[in-house]
């Protein structure tokens, strides 16, 4: 496993995040592929909300 540095593009920063595993890699690359694709991130509030409504809130 190698530990590279791979650059993260959110609408508003770039974040510099190191996977420490196989599957981080693979996670970020298939999050890079959504991104790529046109999938829009949720924000923080939003993944909160989502959260709630699947948990039956």
């Amino acid at each position: 496993m190698s530990a590279n540095i791979k650059e993260i593009n959110s609408q508003t920063e770039k974040i510099q995040f190191i996977p420490r595993s196989d599957l981080g890699q693979k996670l970020l690359e298939l999050r890079r592929l959504a991104i790529d694709d046109g999938m829009r991130l949720l924000s923080e509030d939003e993944v909160s909300e989502e959260v709630s409504q699947r948990r039956g809130g």
